[in-house]
């Protein structure tokens, strides 16, 4: 007989060694900062693994589940919220949330997905709509800055949210307004309208004021201006004053030699006119104050040149 063939030990190793690949993948696993890793045991929680090396019994007996540790962020669009006094606006709200206990979160949500999709539209619709309910559409859009509540209402909306998100193991750590809009009806309109109106009070309160400054400034200016013309006025009457008493002086001396006053008057005006000794005149000596050569006064005003 043929002696046996030996067998190939290789593929037998091949399948061990995928074999304890699978197994080795299913009893470890690294576990990331960013997530916690639930550790199931028959469908029931056994634990929370810590971040890095961990390990756990094969499936079926045991199973993991990942859920996302970092903040998300959900938005609510565009929804005709009421107010009080029957009147409605649309609001859009935002929050960004984490998972705070994984455990609840995993029981009551059990994914992102579905708290952003069900769980979260529920809670902060239910709070922005019962927090909206208790103000009016004057507390929330207003051109006066001391009666906007807006800020109010946002913090009354996040206290409510967050109570109501605990039982689900959700963290709300910011809820806000996003967009505020006004529904497609005759309160646009009306809003519209209101709104322009105190506009126009508004810039009425601005033109007014303005006026009334400008009046002021105005009136402060005539005011310094018939100051400073009473002033002149005064000042020129005084200089006038005093010329007049000057020349009464000059007219009292006059007045007691006429004659002499005269002919020193012509004589002065006579040297005025040949002061440079350049200047000739062709006139009649009878003009004043050429008068004064027919009177045989030149040789005054040869020794007065000189």
């Amino acid at each position: 007989m043929e002696a046996k063939k030996k067998k190939n030990p290789i593929p037998m190793i091949a399948v061990l060694l995928v074999a304890a690949v699978f197994l080795g993948s299913s009893v470890c696993r690294q576990v990331s900062e960013n997530e916690y890793l639930i550790i199931t045991r028959f469908g029931k929680v056994n634990r929370i693994a810590e971040p890095g090396l961990t390990f756990k019994l094969p499936y079926p007996i045991e199973n993991s589940i990942s859920l996302e540790k970092r903040l998300n962020t959900y938005e609510r669009p565009l929804t005709q919220t009421s107010l009080k006094n029957a009147r409605s606006l649309m609001v859009s709200m935002y929050c960004i949330w984490k998972i705070a206990d994984a455990e609840v979160f995993l029981r009551t949500v059990n994914t992102n997905a579905e708290a952003q999709s069900n769980i979260l539209p529920n809670i902060i619709g239910s709070a922005s709509g019962s927090i909206f309910s208790r103000y009016e559409m004057n507390d929330v859009v207003t051109t006066d800055a001391k009666a906007h509540k807006l800020a109010e209402i946002e913090q009354s909306i996040a206290q409510e949210a967050k109570k109501n998100a605990e039982q689900y193991g959700i963290e709300l750590v910011s809820v806000g307004v996003r967009h505020l809009g006004l529904p497609p009806n005759k309160t646009q309109q009306s809003l519209i309208e209101r709104m322009r109106q105190e506009r126009e009070v508004e810039s009425q309160k601005y033109l007014i004021k303005g006026e009334t400054e400008a009046q002021k400034i105005i009136s402060e200016g005539k005011a310094e201006g018939r100051k400073i013309r009473d002033t002149a006025l005064a000042e020129a009457e005084r200089i006038r004053a005093e010329g007049e008493m000057e020349a009464a002086m000059y007219y009292e001396v006059f007045n007691q030699a006429p004659e002499l006053a005269s002919f020193l008057l012509k004589l002065e005006a006579l040297k005025s006119a040949l002061a440079d000794g350049k200047t000739a005149l062709i006139l009649d000596v009878n003009t004043k104050p050429f008068d004064l050569l027919n009177d045989g006064a030149i040789n005054v005003l040869g020794e007065g040149a000189r």
